[in-house]
């Protein structure tokens, strides 16, 4: 994660911001479970790995609008 640029305030992509919050998402979960030890469970889940039926109305040309959005 680039600290300089933690606000995307030089190149704002949506998914880059996107990726950022994920990532420190998992960043957070990780410290939290360094400090608490054996007193909680701290995890984090990626999104993009579950199976659900969220996409499922979803027309083909808004999954390929998507794919190229990730891709760019």
């Amino acid at each position: 994660m680039p600290i300089p640029d933690l606000n995307s305030e030089e190149s704002y992509k949506p998914i880059k911001a996107y990726s950022k919050t994920k990532l420190a998402n998992v960043l957070f979960a990780r410290e939290l479970q360094r400090r608490a030890g054996t007193r909680l469970l701290s995890a984090s889940c990626h999104p993009g790995y579950a199976r659900t039926n969220l996409n499922s109305d979803t027309t083909l040309l808004m999954k390929l609008f998507g794919i190229i959005l990730w891709h760019s």
